[in-house]
């Protein structure tokens, strides 16, 4: 998946840049990721950085307060070189799909090859060293590359499960029968984290790179089950929330039904499974890395639930009218 011996990167100075300048970030991500679009307005608050979004096709972006949109094709090297040599990119930012670790490649060496970049922050997944799996295949590969183009550089951030998926998968069938399903044992605990607490974290990262250079982390919040979910989402919205048991085949049907993309279903049950199972990564005790990021504790599954009612609030019925 990678090169196994790279140019460039072994050359960088373990300092970084200086804090005191002003900076331009990059976020490259996918036109339609959740996360690059949450990370962007944290870094665009940030008067000491330039920041810019990297995008297949600028014209279906969104537009946001202080953000540049440029196109930077991940599936085209000669794109994101072009994109990275123009500003001279300081400080880039990777998220990449986890069915395409050939695209974090491709940003990397881009990244490399322009001679600007200092410092590479690069999502991952805790499930990342389960390399079974499909997800842990993927972003293992993706981790490998960051420390080989980057070696002095590097900063790759894992995550668990994101709180905000409760939304999509949850919500449409909440709204409509105050239910949802899931196939996953409801008492087996298992880690999430916040999408805005992702974004805090990776603009304290992006602001100070000289102090989070070379380092993984586990960014994790609470630890949560199923049958917490049901009983946070209650909480919320003030109407009773259940969580109804479905097979994992039956599950399947229910995502394809949703049109969520096969690669993506295949690594989601694949978490789902080891949440059963009781792997170590999925509700892993490396626990305290947010709060020595940000200095401040994860969002708790209440709050995020109490913040995002409006998704799950039941649907008005409309008067019959003769």
């Amino acid at each position: 998946m990678f090169k196994k011996v790279f140019k460039g990167g072994s050359k960088k100075s373990k300092d970084g840049p200086k804090e005191s300048d002003r900076r331009k970030v990059m976020v490259v991500s996918a036109d339609h990721g959740l996360v690059g679009k949450r990370v962007l307005p944290g870094l665009a608050s940030r008067k000491l950085l330039d920041v810019y979004a990297g995008v297949t096709d600028p014209n279906r972006f969104p537009d946001m307060d202080d953000v540049t949109v440029m196109k930077a094709d991940m599936d085209d090297k000669n794109s994101l070189f072009k994109a990275f040599k123009s500003k001279k990119f300081d400080r880039v930012v990777i998220v990449t799909p986890g069915n395409r670790a050939d695209w974090a490649e491709n940003a990397l060496e881009a990244a490399d090859q322009c001679k600007a970049t200092k410092f590479v922050v690069l999502i991952s997944l805790v499930m990342a060293p389960v390399r079974e799996t499909f997800f842990g295949d993927n972003y293992d590969d993706m981790e490998k590359a960051a420390k080989q183009y980057f070696p002095f550089g590097y900063c790759i951030l894992r995550l668990p499960l994101l709180m905000d998926a409760m939304i999509p998968l949850c919500a449409p069938s909440i709204r409509t029968s105050q239910s949802f399903k899931d196939p996953r044992d409801p008492e087996k605990p298992f880690r999430c984290i916040a999408l805005q607490d992702v974004a805090t974290a990776v603009t304290h990262i992006i602001t100070k790179p000289s102090q989070h250079m070379e380092k993984i982390y586990h960014l994790v919040g609470p630890s949560v089950t199923v049958a917490k979910q049901a009983d946070a989402i209650t909480k919320a919205i003030g109407t009773k929330v259940t969580h109804e048991p479905e097979d994992y085949e039956q599950y399947r049907e229910t995502l394809e039904d949703a049109h969520v993309p096969e690669w993506s279903i295949t690594g989601t049950l694949e978490i789902y499974k080891c949440i059963d199972e009781g792997n170590k990564w999925t509700n892993t005790k490396k626990a305290g890395d947010y709060e020595e990021i940000t200095g401040e504790k994860p969002t708790s599954l209440l709050k995020w639930c109490q913040a995002n009612e409006g998704h799950f609030e039941p649907e008005e019925e409309e008067d019959d009218v003769e």
